[in-house]
């Protein structure tokens, strides 16, 4: 992972995205020392990432937001060594391309520099502005032919874009955070404590071929199981 301070002079983020990285390295924190969920806690730090992101990432935000991530897992309160903080990164990366179709970006050309530059400042001027406004604002110039109305409406343009495309990711992340709840929720009726305990004296769970057994019914008669379960709410 390189961290060349002179490629990362293009942009400076918000102190909201400062708050995204804080929330990777804390995943990213948990998953360093946990066993049983340590795969959750890379999860929750990819959805973190893409949620900061997207998933089609400039180079230069991107790697902005890796370089300030891995310093908050370096600094206190995480304490991770920084080849440490490079691998528990990957990790997070590697689940953002598997789960989520993340596209890893390309360095940046002149050309692209300029789009981190313009990104910035529609997410600087828009973050807080709600996208119904933008969308009548846009509405209302759209009729204007002058020069400044033209410049404004291919600003509204751009700042209709930033916030649709963070309300989709928003959109994503509930609903696969409300995956990974049922999931979680699930595995939990389906599995029974061993007895046995890990090297951290955390009980170890094992699946249970009786609830198994009882889901699998459920599902072949899942026809009659949905009959039943509409009678309870009448």
């Amino acid at each position: 992972m390189e961290n060349n301070q002179n490629d990362l002079d293009v942009i400076a983020l918000t102190e909201t995205e400062i708050k995204g990285c804080g929330s990777i390295a804390k995943s990213a924190n948990m998953a360093r020392g946990a066993q049983i969920d340590r795969d959750g806690c890379i999860r929750q730090g990819s959805d973190a990432l893409v949620k900061l992101v997207g998933i089609e990432p400039e180079w230069s935000f991107l790697k902005q937001v890796q370089a300030q991530t891995i310093q908050i897992m370096i600094n206190e309160p995480f304490n991770f060594a920084s080849d440490t903080a490079d691998t528990y990164f990957s990790y997070i990366l590697k689940d953002a391309i598997g789960r989520h179709k993340f596209v890893k970006p390309t360095k940046d050309t002149e050309a692209s520099a300029r789009m981190s530059e313009d990104r910035k400042f529609i997410a600087d001027k828009y973050e807080h502005v709600a996208l119904e406004n933008v969308l009548s604002a846009l509405q209302k110039v759209s009729v204007e032919t002058d020069s400044a109305s033209i410049e404004l409406q291919k600003e509204l343009i751009k700042a209709k874009a930033f916030k649709m495309g963070k309300t989709q990711t928003e959109t994503r992340k509930n609903q696969k955070s409300n995956i990974d709840k049922l999931r979680t929720k699930l595995e939990s009726f389906l599995k029974i404590d061993s007895g046995r305990v890990n090297k951290k004296g955390n009980p170890i769970f094992e699946w249970s071929i009786v609830n198994l057994d009882f889901a699998y019914r459920c599902f072949d008669k899942k026809e009659e199981v949905k009959k039943f379960l509409a009678s309870l709410d009448k």
